[in-house]
């Protein structure tokens, strides 16, 4: 092998490592704009102008993927209760989510107003126009050392009906607008799942440079065996019966 490390190798060597860099590097390239591509079409759905509550989900309906972080309007009625729900990051701190039920059209919508450090109390009037992400009702998780107050580890749609004797939407909001003092937004964290197809030819397109990749590498073994082979010195034979 060390013949091969001699300098009139070299040029073979750096053409290969060329080849096989340009390849890598063009798949990613391609492997990346089909992922920003689908994290855009995430994204449309999540910017798309919102529609009335009730084209995306109805009180006794069940949450449908078209609903999924579709931003909707209503007007609602504050409850007077609050509920919290814990260890909540937002950028390098943790924090609540402070929720609270609207009455909408007699069946109640839980609607997460925004991300306090702490506890925060809310002052609202008697109806608010909210405008906001719909979210599904969270998977249980840690389980909820005191079930009988306000502070929630998930906000489980089946954990409000304890609490609330009304009718629950199948889902939360996660508001956008009015912003309130002391509360920092939250984004949607549940979008929808882009599927694979979308921006394929970008997908079909890394995947053949990768295949150009390892060609190259082929290509280069079979080179350098055929160098080494050149280089080995051929023995001789005599002939049998030769003096």
């Amino acid at each position: 092998m060390t013949e091969l490390l001699k300098p009139r190798y070299w040029g073979g060597h750096l053409f290969a490592l060329a080849a096989l860099t340009i390849a890598v590097l063009l798949g990613l390239w391609q492997y990346s704009a089909w992922a920003a591509h689908r994290a855009t079409l995430a994204d449309d759905v999540v910017n798309k102008p919102p529609v009335p509550l009730t084209k995306m989900i109805t009180p006794d309906g069940p949450f449908l993927n078209k609903a999924l972080a579709r931003q909707v309007t209503f007007t609602g009625k504050p409850l007077d209760q609050r509920f919290y729900i814990s260890d909540r990051p937002h950028g390098s701190q943790t924090g609540y989510w402070i929720v609270v039920p609207f009455d909408v059209g007699g069946s109640v919508l839980p609607v997460v107003l925004g991300w306090a450090p702490d506890r925060a109390q809310v002052e609202l009037p008697a109806t608010m126009e909210i405008t906001g992400w719909l979210q599904p009702s969270e998977p249980a998780g840690d389980i909820d050392p005191d079930p009988s107050d306000n502070t929630m580890p998930q906000l489980r749609i089946a954990s409000l009906t304890e609490h609330i004797d009304q009718d629950l939407y199948s889902a939360f909001v996660l508001t956008k607008t009015p912003r309130l003092p002391g509360l920092e937004p939250i984004k949607p964290l549940n979008t929808p799942q882009v599927s694979a197809l979308n921006s394929l030819r970008n997908l079909l397109y890394a995947i053949q440079w990768w295949i150009f990749g390892g060609f190259a590498i082929y290509v280069w073994v079979r080179w350098c065996r055929d160098q080494l082979a050149e280089a080995r010195p051929v023995s001789l034979v005599n002939p049998a019966g030769s003096s």
